[in-house]
């Protein structure tokens, strides 16, 4: 089988993007989630904008863990899995698949919900708050860039470890995710926010990314 066909991934595209909608009532949980955060968060007491980009990436991680969790969860499982092992694609197909859904659709539906939510909550005026995030000139596109780039990474990095693990998987995955934030976090102090910081940090969903074809390749069900 060619490694690679954009018709079979896109099949298995298809049939992954099916899937999200299928959850339609997890997404509708989350958005409401999102609106009582944001409101308690903003009535508790005047946020500035790094708190509420803070806000915004770390509804738009907690979103694509969820989703990560109900679409992929079962692949690694012995009998859950055995349909998507059959799937007449290769790892490669299948992982990239996962990838534009998780990864990208769902981080990014999830920010510009999150952004949506916030920008509604501005124009009420909630908690004091009375200027959109765009607004603010402290926000820059290399900064954008890196926030993006971030949440990408845990994403994939939940995709992957999600492929990894089936055994205490939940457990293993804050683990690592703890211990790997507190190392960048000890790495990164005094440092301020350049090129190389993103070359890195694009490197790594690169090398996630291998691990997780790779762990799809080596499957057995």
């Amino acid at each position: 089988m060619q490694n690679f066909s954009l018709q079979r991934f896109g099949k298995v595209l298809r049939k992954d993007l099916r899937r999200l909608v299928r959850v339609r009532r997890m997404l509708l949980g989350i958005a409401v989630g999102m609106v009582l955060f944001w409101t308690l968060d903003l009535m508790d007491g005047g946020l500035d904008v790094s708190q509420r980009c803070f806000n915004v990436c770390l509804l738009a991680g907690i979103s694509s863990m969820i989703i990560c969790e109900a679409l992929c969860g079962k692949v690694n499982d012995p009998q859950a899995g055995v349909g998507f092992a059959l799937l007449p694609a290769t790892a490669l197909e299948k992982y990239l698949s996962m990838f534009v859904t998780v990864v990208l659709v769902t981080t990014l539906s999830a920010v510009v919900v999150a952004t949506l939510i916030d920008s509604l909550l501005a124009l009420l005026h909630v908690g004091g708050v009375s200027q959109f995030l765009w607004q603010d000139k402290s926000i820059t596109s290399l900064s954008l860039a890196v926030d993006g780039l971030l949440l990408f990474l845990s994403s994939t990095f939940w995709l992957v470890t999600t492929l990894c693990f089936q055994r205490y998987r939940y457990v293993k995955q804050i683990i690592i995710f703890v211990l790997c934030t507190a190392v960048v976090a000890v790495v990164a102090i005094g440092c301020s926010i350049n090129w190389l910081q993103i070359g890195i940090m694009l490197l790594s969903i690169v090398l996630l990314s291998w691990l997780g074809v790779h762990r799809l390749k080596r499957m057995k069900y």
